[in-house]
């Protein structure tokens, strides 16, 4: 009486080291997802710190409140953070005294005079 792979008893009832070799194969698989699981939510809480740091830009230069990149002015005592240049109208923060984009003189609002 031969023990064939499509007979029930080739599966259910097979050598020992069968089951063996599914028990472990089955605990591998559950560590392997367990991993899986652990590092993605490990890659998502620190996705989470560099976005909440890429949010918070500095502290009020006059209050001292935490500001975000995106404020003009202080939630807390409405310092104007940033305005818009006179020259090419882009938002520049107050403290700058030349506009990046233009070179336009922001402390005194006038154009730059060229050399050449």
């Amino acid at each position: 009486m031969g023990c064939s792979w499509y007979e029930p008893g080739y599966w259910l009832g097979w050598h020992w080291a069968g089951q063996i070799f599914w028990i472990i194969f089955v605990l591998g698989l559950g560590i392997l997802i367990y991993k899986m699981l652990k590092n993605d939510r490990g890659k998502f809480q620190q996705s989470q710190s560099k976005y909440s740091a890429a949010i918070i830009q500095e502290n009020c230069p006059h209050c001292g409140a935490p500001t975000e990149k995106t404020y003009i002015r202080c939630p807390e005592c409405h310092f104007k953070l940033k305005t818009n240049c006179p020259g090419c109208g882009r938002i520049v923060k107050t403290s700058w005294d030349i506009c990046p984009y233009c070179e336009t003189d922001l402390k005194g609002g006038k154009e730059p005079t060229s050399t050449s």
